[in-house]
């Protein structure tokens, strides 16, 4: 059994198109359209409605009604391309989030083998300047000694020079006691 559906050919009155918007209302709220956003069953209603209002002006003026299945179709076809660009719009956007994320992973890796590369530099750091440390301490013991040492030489050299001068004016002292009694011998012999 086939349907078929015969238009209406009166002329639209006020009421008719009181009653149609009232029809519009009532069928978007009865199959639940959304009011606002992107809704398929909204704009699949207000196509019908708006075929509905051409057929009506159709009916009272043929080339008002052909301008105005002209104007529909224009704006259904933009429609569907700001839909084709807003699904483009979409993908890339995903696109781009992927992309994103991956550099994002690759940002991280290299963050951690510049922080991986950072810690071993800081422990060379910290071996070298251990080095440091233990070099400079061992010239420092070294200098110490040196110093100890050389002091102790030249104490040792001061007592060798207090020792050798004791003896030199010892002899000298008894040297010169000796000329002395000498000279007292032979002034007593004259």
């Amino acid at each position: 059994r086939v349907k078929v559906q015969y238009v209406s050919t009166p002329p639209a009155t006020t009421a008719t198109v009181i009653a149609t918007g009232e029809k519009l209302d009532g069928e978007l709220e009865k199959q639940g359209a959304h009011r606002v956003g992107v809704c398929d069953l909204r704009s699949h209603l207000h196509e019908q409605c708006f075929d509905e209002i051409i057929r009506q002006v159709t009916l009272t003026c043929k080339v008002r009604g052909k301008l105005l299945k002209r104007v529909h179709n224009e704006i259904r076809e933009r429609i569907e391309m700001y839909q084709a660009l807003y699904e483009s719009s979409n993908a890339y956007g995903v696109r781009s989030s992927l992309q994103g994320s991956s550099k994002k992973d690759q940002l991280r890796q290299r963050i951690a083998e510049l922080e991986r590369s950072n810690r071993e530099l800081e422990k060379k750091i910290e071996t070298e300047m251990l080095k440091r440390e233990k070099f400079a301490a061992a010239e420092e013991k070294k200098s110490r000694e040196s110093k100890q040492m050389h002091e102790s030489n030249v104490k040792k050299s001061m007592e060798d020079y207090d020792d050798l001068m004791k003896v030199y004016r010892e002899k000298v002292s008894v040297s010169f006691d000796d000329k002395k009694k000498k000279k007292k011998k032979g002034s007593a012999r004259t």
